[in-house]
């Protein structure tokens, strides 16, 4: 009996002594596997390296293609431009309005409306507007109302004299039925601030149909901190 019991302690010993080395062994193998890099992460890894490779090149791409030049006018350009004269004997034209029948409204600085029909200048002005020419003054914008077919409404922006003071303004005027007059209608924003550089001028309809008014900031920096 006595001889059983110590046979039994030592298969007891031995299995014990095979499950340490077993379970050591299943710890090894389970820091090792950790450490294995999957295929997965292998394939993610490789395409975060070629993402981080492409946007690196791409970047040193537009940093070629970027330079400063501080003289002249730099290398000459790529891309080829074809140059057309539509009509001459403008002075100092600044905003078009195309219309539904092809003509066009454009404005001079100095304050006259012309029309453009069939690729000539109507030597008579359309509308001519009492404005203020200094600096980056006078005519400035012009823009057809989004029912222009229906209303004939245009508007223009542009610099006046307001009791001894210059303001920029955007009023309507209707064009007639055979484009060769136009009369105003109504003011639509007045007293705009004025000023020699960062005048303004542009007015477009956007796709809301509201018209949008481009002012500058008529050099009033402090109160556009950053511009």
């Amino acid at each position: 009996m006595q001889a059983a019991i110590v046979w039994t302690e030592q298969i007891m010993k031995q299995t014990k002594t095979f499950a340490a080395k077993l379970l050591f062994g299943m710890v090894l193998v389970g820091i090792s596997a950790c450490n294995l890099p999957t295929t997965e992460s292998t394939n993610t890894n490789n395409q975060q390296t070629q993402t981080a490779q492409q946007v690196s090149q791409e970047t040193a791409t537009k940093n070629q293609a970027c330079t400063l030049v501080e003289n002249g006018f730099g290398s000459q350009g790529q891309v080829k431009l074809r140059v057309e004269e539509v009509v001459t004997g403008l002075e100092v034209p600044w905003g078009i309005a195309f219309l539904p029948n092809q003509d066009m409204l454009v404005t001079e600085r100095p304050g006259r409306v012309r029309l453009v029909r069939g690729g000539k200048l109507i030597s008579q002005p359309v509308a001519t507007i009492n404005v203020t020419e200094s600096g980056e003054d006078g005519l400035l914008g012009i823009a057809t109302h989004p029912n222009f077919a229906k209303n004939r409404f245009f508007y223009i922006y542009y610099t006046a004299d307001k009791n001894g003071s210059q303001v920029n303004r955007v009023e309507r005027w209707r064009l007639s039925e055979n484009g060769l007059t136009a009369s105003p209608d109504r003011v639509i924003v007045d007293n705009i601030p004025v000023a020699q550089f960062h005048n303004g001028g542009r007015i477009r309809f956007g796709p809301d149909r509201m018209l949008y008014i481009g002012t500058g900031d008529a050099r009033r920096t402090a109160k556009f901190p950053g511009c």
